[in-house]
């Protein structure tokens, strides 16, 4: 039986890779708040000294964040069709990129899509593999996703009931690299919890470990001696933040802390580790804040510094706040700076998604832009003397942005690399289909 803990969880020592940006908002209408109340996600982003285990060197470091992210690919599934929603969610490491779609949602597909990246890097990249599962149930599968080069995990959020385990999927690469496959391993959330799983996913390789979202809770899973093949599906630990009903909608990890974002109600709590045992050291909280801004929906931090995303602070205009860790140890604050976007409208939800690599933090906003819901991605880059109130340094859009898109519901980082989720842009003609875009310094 898994250990099951209240706000101390024993963890192994290890950072974690760049992980998924996490998909909040549905297409247009009545279901854009559909993975909101009551469920769990997960972000996990990381800044490594060098490189990530089994990164190519050329991913190792990254550029001067003063240098512009240019777009120099568009991502888009082989088989798309209407509905599929590639680019729901999207996580990069090293030389993999992995793009989860939602098209069950509209019954569909069930399906993910892995990219590699070649010696001429991402302009000529194409699909490598095509993700699946073996019965398509109509699971949402690629609501979430987390990846290293030779892992993906696929989160589902349909919900669990006290009959049925809600379920992740993990999927290996073979030793020739990705090729198309079903699920290598299948991670349960126990039915007598009633929970849901999978609204966001992320992965430690360094430790061996899966984390898992499911309502008020975080499921974490250690890989077995044999490899994931031989997993039982049940968590090693689950951890309890609070124990509070449906509320826990993100976490990120860096240098033994972890970041757990509440957004219903909105609020972050900070556990540092402590041994065996992460134990809670904060609450992190916004100073302008209400308690349905959604605080919390997004989380991720690099080294010192979280950002936190708040997609319905202001009417759903959205806001991004910093905070740096203080000289003596994380504490309950409020926020370092607070980000926000030059052209900001109601609904624009900015902070839906975040990422931060060192001194470069990017941030979405599907529903912005004068086009109705064509959406856009933030990048600030922090000033010499530190993080300040700021709006953007500059803007990535896609080449071929059209109203809809929702480009920046899904963000991820690794290096120099930024990969963003636009799960609505037509492709081929067909309405929905969605596309990843990938951006490089140039």
């Amino acid at each position: 039986m898994p250990n099951v803990v209240e706000n101390v969880v024993q963890f192994r020592a290890g950072r974690i890779v760049p992980s998924c940006g996490q998909a909040s908002l549905s297409d247009r209408g009545a279901v854009m708040r559909k993975s909101r109340l009551f469920s769990v996600s997960l972000i996990l982003i990381v800044l490594l000294p060098a490189i990530v285990r089994g990164q190519s060197s050329n991913f190792s470091k990254a550029k001067s964040p003063s240098t512009v992210l240019n777009q120099v690919a568009e991502l888009t599934a082989s088989d798309g069709e209407q509905y599929f929603r590639v680019g729901w969610s999207v996580c990069i490491s090293g030389n993999t990129i992995g793009v989860g779609a939602t098209g069950a949602f509209a019954g569909s597909n069930d399906e993910a899509y892995v990219f590699v990246s070649d010696t001429n890097g991402w302009q000529d990249a194409t699909q490598t593999a095509v993700l699946s599962l073996v019965d398509p149930s109509g699971q949402e599968l690629g609501q979430s996703i987390a990846c290293t080069e030779s892992t993906i995990v696929l989160g589902t959020p349909a919900p669990g009931t006290f009959q049925v385990d809600a379920q992740d999927f993990v999927y290996t690469s073979s030793p020739s690299g990705w090729i198309d496959e079903t699920p290598t391993a299948v991670l349960n959330f126990p039915s007598r919890y009633g929970q849901a799983l999978g609204y966001s996913v992320a992965i430690d390789p360094t430790s061996s470990l899966i984390f898992g979202g499911a309502n008020a809770a975080v499921a974490i899973y250690e890989e077995p001696s044999g490899g994931w093949k031989n997993s039982n599906g049940d968590p090693t630990w689950t951890l309890w933040p609070g124990g509070s009903a449906g509320a826990v909608e993100s976490v990120a990890e860096s240098n033994e802390t972890l970041v757990v974002g509440s957004p219903y109600p909105s609020s972050v709590s900070v556990y540092v580790k402590k041994g065996h045992n992460l134990r809670l050291q904060a609450l992190l909280s916004a100073s302008d804040g209400a308690n349905l801004d959604y605080f919390g929906d997004s989380v991720a931090i690099s080294g010192d510094t979280i950002v936190v995303g708040a997609p319905e602070h202001n009417n759903g205009v959205g806001a991004v706040y910093i905070f740096v860790k203080p000289s003596t140890g994380w504490a309950n604050m409020t926020q370092t700076a607070e980000l926000t976007s030059s052209d900001a409208i109601p609904n624009g939800q900015f902070g839906t998604s975040v990422a931060i690599n060192g001194k470069l933090a990017i941030a979405g906003a599907p529903g912005s832009i004068d086009n109705p819901v064509q959406g856009a991605a933030y990048a600030y880059v922090e000033p010499a003397g530190g993080w300040i109130n700021m709006s953007e340094t500059y803007k990535l859009l896609p080449s071929d942005a059209q109203s809809q898109d929702m480009f920046g519901n899904s963000i991820s980082i690794s290096g120099n690399t930024a990969v963003v989720g636009a799960p609505l842009h037509p492709v081929r003609g067909n309405v929905d289909e969605g596309a990843a875009y990938v951006f490089v310094p140039q």
